[in-house]
Parts: structure tokens; sequence; C-alpha cells
């Protein structure tokens, strides 16, 4: 069974420079720091070695394409 559509929940550059800001602006406590550290880490990871195209990893861009698989995946 192959994919059609891929979500990818906390898998947002986007949303993570969000979480970001809303650290510095609410000054959130070092769990929330330390989920963020922690998700950043991650990100840097899956871009390095995922085969998704940099734009797959906006919440925004794969929002308006509906999730689809073949949109977000890199082309080889």
């Amino acid at each position: 069974m192959e994919l059609k559509k891929l979500y990818l929940f906390l898998h947002s550059l986007d949303l993570l420079v969000l979480l970001w800001i809303c650290i510095l602006v609410f000054k959130l406590n070092i769990y929330w720091i330390s989920a963020a550290v922690g998700m950043t880490q991650h990100m840097v990871i899956d871009l390095i070695g995922n085969p998704i195209d940099m734009k797959g990893y906006c919440f925004v861009y794969r929002l308006c394409r509906r999730f689809k698989r073949d949109d977000i995946l890199k082309k080889r």
C-alpha cells in the first residue's frame, strides 16, 4: 500500500520558528525550551537525511498542496 498523502505532524519549520518566537515573547519555562531544542535537532537531522524538499517542511505549503505525497517528496 502506497500512501497518497503525507501529513508529517510536528515536521514544520514554520511552526518550529513560531514555537521559538512564543518562547521568547512569553518567556516560557525550561520544558518548552527543551522541547524546542529537541525538535530543532530532529529537524536538522531530517533535513539532512530525508528525501523531502525544503518546502515540504513548511506546513503552509503542505496545507496548500493538500498534503499530496508527490508534491512533498523529492523527485528522483
